[in-house]
């Protein structure tokens, strides 16, 4: 059975005021499949909703990619 969701190899940065980079989120891969139930549990600041943002297609990971149901996640999608 294919995974409902797939996270492959993402990466977030942001750039940070007068120079550098923070490095919200390396190398995360997740695979949850059809009526799992997950829990994303983390300090402030961890990148908890950065990781959703890009599930959603609210946001484009610096690398990696997101499928959903079989199609890549480049967007939000209609609902």
């Amino acid at each position: 059975m294919l995974p409902f969701v797939e996270i492959d190899h993402v990466d977030q940065v942001f750039p940070l005021p007068g120079g550098g980079e923070y490095i919200a989120l390396k190398g995360i891969d997740l695979s949850i499949r059809k009526g799992e139930f997950v829990s994303l549990l983390g300090h402030s600041g961890c990148g908890k909703s950065t990781l959703l943002n890009i599930i959603a297609g609210l946001a484009k990971p610096a690398a990696g990619g997101v499928i959903l149901e079989g199609r890549q996640v480049t967007e939000p999608g209609p609902d």
